[in-house]
C-alpha cells in the first residue's frame, strides 16, 4: 500500500489515482486517509457508524465556491480515517452499500409495473444503445436492476424524488425514486 502526503489517499498502484505524483511513501497507523465523499446526510449517517465501532475520523465540508459565495453551508463531507483503521472502515462501507443496494433492488423490482419512460426518450436511448425493435425495452432495464452491483440514490429533487442509480457491468441507469421513470441509460465506457 502507498500513502500520498499531498492528497491524504491510500492507494495499491505506484502512482497516486488523484495528483499523479511517484512520491509516496508506506502509510503509518495515524495517517489520516480519504474514505469517503458524499452528501452532508449520508455522511452524517456513516459518521454514526463510525462512532459505533469506535473508529476516528475527521469530517471535512467540501464544496463549490458557489455555496461559499452566497455564504451557504456546504453541502458535501470528506471522511477521512486513520490507516490503522481504514480496512475496517472500508469493510462498513461496502457492507453499508450492499444493504442500500439489495434495498433499493427490492424497491424497483417490486415496482416494475409502474416503470415508465416517454417515447422520445426511449427510441433516443435505443438507437445510441443499438437495441433491437424487438427487445421489450422495460424488460431489458428490469435485468439491468437484477444484475446490478450497485444501486445508490442521490440528492432529493426540489419536488422530493432522488435518482436512483443502478449499475450493472455493462450499463448504467437512472430513475426518478417516486414516478419510476427510466431517465437515462447509459452504456459503460462509451
Amino acid at each position: 500500500m502507498n500513502f500520498c502526503e499531498n492528497c491524504n489517499v491510500a492507494f495499491e498502484t505506484e502512482r497516486c489515482p488523484v495528483c499523479g505524483t511517484k512520491k509516496t511513501r508506506q502509510p503509518h497507523d495515524d495517517d489520516f486517509c480519504f474514505l469517503f465523499e458524499d452528501s452532508v446526510l449520508r455522511c452524517e449517517m456513516l459518521m454514526g457508524v463510525l462512532d459505533t465501532n469506535d473508529i476516528q475520523y475527521s469530517a471535512m465540508p467540501f464544496g463549490s465556491g458557489v455555496e461559499s459565495c452566497f455564504g451557504k453551508s456546504l453541502s458535501n463531507y470528506r471522511i477521512y480515517v486513520p490507516y490503522g483503521s481504514f480496512e475496517k472502515a472500508q469493510s462498513i462501507l461496502r457492507d453499508i452499500d450492499a444493504r442500500n443496494t439489495e434495498e433499493w433492488r427490492g424497491k424497483l423490482l417490486d415496482n416494475v409495473s409502474s416503470f415508465n419512460i416517454p417515447p422520445k426518450m426511449e427510441k433516443k436511448i435505443r438507437k445510441r444503445l443499438k437495441l433491437p425493435d424487438e427487445t421489450n425495452f422495460i424488460d431489458f432495464c428490469v435485468n439491468i436492476v437484477k444484475s446490478a452491483y450497485k444501486i445508490i440514490d442521490q440528492s432529493a429533487n426540489v419536488d422530493g424524488w432522488r435518482y436512483v442509480f443502478c449499475y450493472n457491468n455493462e450499463y448504467s441507469m437512472t430513475f426518478n425514486s417516486l414516478s419510476f421513470e427510466i431517465l437515462s441509460v447509459r452504456k459503460n465506457n462509451a
